[in-house]
């Protein structure tokens, strides 16, 4: 599955994820300590290197934030978005 959509800036193979309850639960749990109030408008999965990360979209009224984490709950990479 290539085809990155051009606004896109992580490298890899991306896979969407529709059910977000499917996250690994140390995704969860960083999420609910860290962002409460937000909620996951989208989630892809990639393989980087030999490791799965989640690239996830979150939203909290205006706000929004695009996380890169592992599947540990570590934040590899944030990034805050502004209209």
């Amino acid at each position: 599955m290539h085809g990155m959509r051009a606004n896109n800036d992580w490298i890899g193979t991306a896979y969407a994820v529709n059910d977000y309850k499917s996250l690994p639960p140390a995704i969860n749990t960083m999420l609910n300590d860290k962002f409460p109030g937000y909620t996951i408008s989208s989630v892809n999965r990639e393989m980087k290197k030999d490791q799965m990360a989640y690239e996830l979209q979150l939203k909290n009224g205006d706000s929004k934030t695009k996380l890169l984490v592992d599947d540990n709950g570590n934040i590899i990479k944030q990034k805050t978005i502004d209209k």
